[in-house]
């Protein structure tokens, strides 16, 4: 039985409208989730863009899961369904610790959020409340602050000089000595961490290899990591050790009165922007 053309078009014109529908909804439905992945749930979070991780999954761990939506401190998450959130929430990196992750660089099962929380008592919560201070004269008090330091720091000096006793004569001579065998103990550190350098330095000659060439390409493989995991250990291990520095001094300037001032002369923006970089530094 022969079907006339104008049916066939009608056939297929409704079936292709109906394919481009769902097309469309399809992806309405993937822009939503990758603008919903893309962003922390985390509030008040400025983080940039890095690594991020799914909530714990609320049919196994459901207690973990809670745990998880209280520490983000957000309100929308108590409205949103469990599975939604599992599927399309995220949380930055960088609110995790490092003892997190396992050796694969996966996040732990028994892991949480611990870092840049809105419940953290932290410097934050010392930003939010300064002290209430005159805005107008705040060159000239930081100014006399720092001339009132130098000017006891010299007195100190000039009364240690002037009233130095014989006793302190003895004390510095046995400080000398002290120092002097710390630095003879360091120059031995420092040669047998030098002697230790120079036997672990050569990776080729404890497989009796002088050249990279000479490598099988299984073994140039796994020289070549061993190189790339060498230099990325060295960097994290810097890394850690000035973010430790930096957390420090800073915790150390927030305490002072020039800080107070600066920070009671901050309008809403640069408060913002001055946060911002706290948390991403």
């Amino acid at each position: 039985m022969a079907v006339c053309g104008d049916h066939r078009w009608r056939k297929t014109n409704f079936f292709d409208t109906g394919r481009k529908e769902i097309e469309e909804e399809k992806r309405k439905q993937w822009r939503h989730f990758r603008r919903m992945v893309g962003v922390c749930v985390v509030k008040h979070c400025y983080g940039t863009k890095t690594s991020m991780h799914r909530f714990p999954n609320p049919e196994k761990d459901m207690e973990m899961f809670k745990k998880w939506v209280e520490l983000c401190g957000s309100s929308e998450l108590i409205n949103i369904a469990p599975t939604t959130i599992y599927k399309n929430r995220r949380i930055y990196r960088v609110h995790f610790e490092d003892t997190d992750f396992g050796p694969n660089n996966h996040l732990l099962r028994t892991a949480y959020p611990k870092l840049q929380l809105p419940n953290m008592p932290s410097c934050s919560k010392s930003l939010d409340e300064p002290e209430a201070s005159s805005t107008k004269n705040v060159h000239t008090d930081v100014l006399s602050t720092l001339a009132e330091g130098e000017s006891s720091a010299l007195q100190e000096s000039s009364t240690l000089a002037i009233t130095g006793t014989h006793t302190d004569v003895l004390s510095v001579e046995t400080e000398d000595a002290h120092h002097d065998t710390q630095f003879t103990g360091l120059s031995t550190n420092r040669k047998r961490k030098h002697s230790s350098r120079v036997k672990e330095r050569g990776i080729l000659s404890n497989v009796n290899v002088s050249r990279v060439t000479a490598l099988s390409p299984k073994a140039k493989y796994f020289y070549n990591k061993l190189k790339y995991y060498k230099k990325k250990y060295t960097v994290n291990r810097k890394n850690v050790y000035s973010l430790k520095q930096r957390l420090q001094n800073a915790t150390k300037y927030v305490s002072t009165e020039q800080f107070r001032i600066f920070y009671s002369t901050l309008d809403e923006v640069q408060m913002r922007m001055f946060k911002s970089q706290i948390l991403n530094a």
